[in-house]
């Protein structure tokens, strides 16, 4: 689990590459054409999947993702992990989990981007028998239709703990 700051490293390089290649004069704008937004946008996607594949893999072996009739469900093995040091947070459908790991190696981190139709606000998680789980529930049933619109929420939300003990 060394990639942490390697990807660090990387994003951060690429920020800057990218920051200094787009410098321009105050009253320049640049405005994109429908096939460069869809370049950029492509490009960015992935990006983006190219980055949590890495937990992806890294993490396999750790965790189990479930799609339910109700929700998302991520369930992680704590053997080997702290479980008092439990972080847990979503921001804009991105889902980091971070735990100590009980021999002072590397923090186990795990990254995953959330399906558009899940309602981050009611997400909760709870240990049962050293597993953790995340449970995401859907904005909407499955079973009904309902036009999406272009909702985004970019701020902060810690998930809460749970009280109750959900079955599997």
């Amino acid at each position: 689990m060394n990639w942490l700051p390697l990807l660090c490293t990387v994003l951060a390089f690429i920020s800057f590459i990218e920051s200094r290649s787009s410098k321009k004069t105050k009253n320049t704008k640049k405005y994109l054409t429908r096939a460069e937004y869809f370049e950029t946008i492509l490009k960015y996607a992935h990006r983006m999947d190219s980055l949590l594949k890495i937990t992806c893999e890294d993490n396999k072996d750790w965790l189990t993702e479930t799609y339910t009739n109700n929700g998302y469900m991520i369930s992680y093995n704590l053997d080997g992990l702290n479980e008092a040091t439990l972080d847990v947070k979503i921001q804009n459908r991105v889902l980091f989990t971070i735990i100590e790991q009980t021999n002072n190696l590397d923090p186990f981190v795990d990254v995953r981007m959330l399906p558009m139709m899940v309602d981050v606000k009611r997400a909760e998680w709870y240990v049962v028998n050293r597993m953790l789980k995340v449970v995401v529930p859907f904005s909407v049933r499955l079973t009904e239709t309902m036009p999406k619109t272009c909702e985004f929420d970019d701020s902060d939300f810690v998930v809460p703990e749970t009280i109750e003990v959900f079955g599997p």
